[in-house]
C-alpha cells in the first residue's frame, strides 16, 4: 500500500515539473534557440498615427446600425407609454380590492349567488364579451379612462350575472340591500 502512494506522489511530482516547464517555454515553437537572449524582451507601444486620432473622434451614431437604433428608440418610447398608461389606470380606478377579489373568485370557481337568474345569464354574458373586446381595444390604444370604465363595468356585470347582488332583495338575511356600487 505504501508503495502505491509513493508511486502516485512521484508521478504527480514529475507531472508538476513537466507542466510548469511546458508553460514557461517562450518563443515561436516553445524551444529556446541559441539566438535568443537570456534577457526578457520589452514590448514597445506602437506609435499612434493620424488615422488613430481620427477614429477616436468618430461619433457613436455612425458606429451603431440605424435600424437597431430606431428599434431601441421605439422600445424605449413604448416603455414610457406603458408606464404612463399604468399611472393613468391607477389615477382613474375606483374599483375596491374586495370587489376585485370577489370578481376573481366568481370567474375562477364559477360561483353562483342566491339571486342567480338563468334567463338573464346569456344577455349579461353577451355584454361581458363586448366589454372584453373594448378592454382589449383600450389596452392597444393606451386609453386608460376607457380601460378603467369598461373593466369596472365588466366587474359589475360579473357580480350581477353570478347573482351575488340584487338591490331589490327580499331575502331576510341577505346583505344585498346594503351593497352600493
Amino acid at each position: 500500500m505504501d508503495y502505491l502512494r509513493f508511486t502516485q506522489k512521484v508521478i504527480s511530482t514529475i507531472i508538476l515539473f513537466i507542466s510548469s516547464s511546458v508553460l514557461s517555454c517562450a518563443g515561436d515553437d516553445g524551444f529556446i534557440k541559441e539566438t535568443d537572449s537570456k534577457e526578457p524582451k520589452k514590448v514597445e507601444d506602437t506609435p499612434k498615427t493620424s488615422d488613430d486620432k481620427q477614429e477616436s473622434k468618430v461619433d457613436w451614431t455612425i458606429v451603431v446600425d440605424p435600424r437597431l437604433q430606431a428599434s431601441y428608440e421605439k422600445y424605449e418610447r413604448e416603455k414610457r407609454i406603458r408606464a404612463q398608461f399604468s399611472k393613468d389606470i391607477a389615477r382613474f380606478a375606483t374599483l375596491k380590492k374586495k370587489t376585485f377579489d370577489m370578481v376573481a373568485l366568481i370567474h375562477k370557481f364559477d360561483l353562483k349567488g342566491p339571486h342567480y337568474d338563468p334567463t338573464k345569464f346569456d344577455e349579461l354574458t353577451k355584454w361581458m364579451r363586448i366589454y372584453e373586446k373594448e378592454i382589449l381595444i383600450a389596452m392597444d390604444n393606451y386609453d386608460a379612462a376607457a380601460y378603467v370604465f369598461f373593466f369596472e363595468e365588466f366587474a359589475k356585470l360579473t357580480i350581477q350575472r353570478a347573482g351575488m347582488i340584487n338591490p331589490d332583495c327580499k331575502l331576510k338575511d341577505c346583505e344585498c340591500r346594503n351593497y352600493k356600487d
